[in-house]
């Protein structure tokens, strides 16, 4: 179901898809504790299923999910230089070896789990981070969230050069069954 937005914020969590057990675990249980949080800090929560990783730039990037992938992470990007943080613990470039073809590549990892907080349509935060203090992972935001002891930032306004990506509803009982998923 497409979240609504009324009054108070709203969560994205990106959750990478295909991990062990042990990792989707941990996974659900921040679905869990987000969805807790619905009722005191966010009027609506989506969770997007995403792979493993993209090319390492939109201009290597051939799909429209992949392109819709690289805008966000350019938002996200953006929030982070606003706020003097770095999004290195959750984005890493790295080369690829691809056995079949033989060839090398570069390619953007992406993060087992992100959690970006709007209000309205300013992005609020951007966690995994990481600042002079340390890294600040979903877990820790999660907390202090609860706790409401969460550090606040400088918003940073979507812009037309960061469209807010299509979504379309997850068949249930699938991994994104817990709300929208990027459509193609």
């Amino acid at each position: 179901m497409e979240p609504t937005q009324s009054e108070g914020g709203r969560a994205e969590l990106f959750v990478r898809s295909l991990l062990p057990e042990a990792a989707r675990s941990h996974q659900q249980s921040i679905t869990d504790r987000l969805r807790s949080l619905d009722d005191d800090r966010f009027s609506a929560h989506s969770v997007t299923v995403w792979g493993k990783q993209l090319p390492a730039t939109p201009a290597e990037t051939e799909t429209t999910v992949g392109r819709l992938a690289h805008e966000q992470i350019a938002a996200f990007r953006e929030w982070a230089t606003v706020n003097d943080r770095s999004l290195s613990p959750a984005f890493t470039v790295r080369t690829v070896e691809a056995d079949l073809l033989g060839e090398r590549y570069r390619a953007l990892v992406l993060p087992q789990v992100l959690l970006a907080e709007y209000e309205g349509d300013a992005l609020q935060c951007v966690t995994p981070h990481a600042s002079g203090d340390g890294i600040v992972s979903v877990t820790d935001r999660l907390a202090a969230l609860e706790a409401g002891t969460a550090a606040t930032f400088t918003a940073v306004e979507r812009s037309s050069t960061h469209p807010e990506p299509p979504r379309v509803e997850a068949p249930s009982g699938t991994a994104g069954s817990d709300g929208p998923v990027p459509s193609e």
